[in-house]
């Protein structure tokens, strides 16, 4: 196995940071400048319960932004909104794990987001994928072309496709999971 590509969830300027602390080291990680709250500016990352640092990949339809974060268990889910409103403040977000092509499920409270991360098994980092969605995005059934009010249903699997209400009670697109947003 090439442990290197375990990295890809890192972003690439901590690559070497990575790389010599996994050597051995008993060193903790610095974090450095402000990395996302006022609450935690500078701070050095160990195993204190409750606060993992992560790198987290935040996918929109359009683009996907990398960035490195200490979550606290208890206001997880309240950070990566934060992180969200700062990264693409042109919108409100409902945030849902998952990537630009794969959505499972979305976070509704910080015990659901600490749940999802997850950690590669040889540099142990830990990383999380996030799918924005706007609140109030216009969406448009792909089965009868009608913009859709209310709840829609969103294919877990393919990158962009919706179905309204009535087309999801057909068999339109039944072989792929859909969610109702």
């Amino acid at each position: 196995m090439v442990y290197h590509e375990e990295l890809k969830w890192a972003h690439p300027d901590h690559h070497d940071e990575i790389m010599k602390s996994s050597n051995g080291g008993a060193e903790p990680i610095q974090v450095q400048s402000a990395i996302h709250t006022s609450r935690i500016e500078e701070s050095r990352i160990t195993s204190h319960y409750g606060t993992e640092l992560v790198y987290v990949t935040f996918y929109t339809y359009e683009d996907r932004k990398l960035v490195r974060m200490v979550l606290d268990e208890r206001y997880a889910f309240e950070e990566l909104l934060q992180k969200a409103n700062e990264l693409l403040p042109l919108g409100r977000w409902r945030l849902f794990c998952g990537t630009d092509t794969h959505v499972s499920s979305e976070f509704k409270n910080s015990r659901q987001v600490w749940d999802a991360i997850k950690q590669t098994s040889y540099y142990g980092i830990r990383y999380l994928e996030v799918r924005l969605i706007k609140i109030g995005e216009s969406a448009r059934c792909d089965g009868c072309y009608r913009e859709i009010f209310g709840s829609r249903y969103k294919c877990t699997e393919c990158a962009d496709f919706d179905l309204c209400g009535v087309c999801e009670m057909g068999p339109i697109h039944s072989f792929h999971k859909l969610i109702k947003i």
